[in-house]
């Protein structure tokens, strides 16, 4: 009996620390694709702003 308690334990912990693992990759993830994402609109919104200023002229 105790074996079996031991095995079961070992495997929450084993499915608990690969929930952690894939967690953490996915929100590296995400903050990159964030990063990237807001230098691509702060770098567009830019080259709109200077457009803006050729055509003021």
């Amino acid at each position: 009996m105790n074996k079996k308690k031991r095995k079961a334990k070992r495997e929450l912990t084993k499915a608990y620390k690969e929930r952690i693992n894939r967690q953490s990759t996915h929100n590296l993830l995400v903050e990159a694709l964030s990063n990237e994402v807001k230098a691509i609109v702060t770098n567009y919104s830019q080259n709109l702003r200077e457009l803006a200023k050729i055509f003021e002229k």
